[in-house]
């Protein structure tokens, strides 16, 4: 490959930009195959570790702050001449509106504490009630930040304690305006 950068491509520049295009492509190629992997083995019945788990002892989260951003006309996309996927150009303006951004990432401790599964941090998903694990499922929702949470039937199956529990949950989060909730039920 070097011989023919050297040779052939040095005097054809657009050759140069089909191979990096191309290296970019296999790269992708690659992080896909290890997607693959991290889920099929998310999915064996054994659990097999990937690698030990490190467990980090509790240090100090810094509090949350927030960081204001005035908004207006910014620019968006690629630019100059170097290398760009399509969908990063054309290079054009857009309109930002004001917004708020949090100062630093939401922890998994903070996500689940909002469901209250935080004595419960340590065990297995299955070995939760299903009234855990559909907490555990909404707290797993909201981490994307959705402007709508569609809870179909999320009480659908559970004993009581564990509708109760569900419920108090869910009424937290519509307390928080983190989200807008539609709750369906066929009751």
């Amino acid at each position: 490959m070097v011989l023919f950068i050297e040779t052939t491509a040095s005097d054809r520049p657009e050759l140069l930009d089909l191979i990096e295009l191309g290296l970019h492509h296999e790269q992708l190629h690659q992080e896909l195959i290890m997607m693959d992997i991290k889920h099929v083995l998310s999915r064996n019945p054994f659990s097999p570790a990937y690698r030990a788990v490190a467990h980090v002892s509790g240090g100090s989260t810094p509090n949350l702050g927030w960081i204001d951003h005035p908004g207006g006309l910014i620019e968006v996309g690629h630019e100059g001449d170097g290398f760009h996927f399509d969908n990063e150009g054309p290079r054009h303006q857009a309109l930002l509106h004001p917004h708020r951004l949090a100062n630093r990432l939401v922890t998994a401790g903070e996500w689940l504490e909002l469901v209250g599964m935080t004595p419960w941090a340590d065990r297995p998903f299955r070995s939760l009630s299903y009234g855990q694990q559909r907490l555990l499922l909404v707290a797993r929702a909201l981490v994307k930040r959705p402007p709508l949470l569609v809870l179909d039937e999320p009480c659908q199956g559970l004993d009581p304690m564990n509708r109760s529990l569900v419920l108090s949950v869910i009424d937290r989060i519509a307390s928080t305006n983190l989200t807008q909730i539609l709750y369906i039920t066929h009751e």
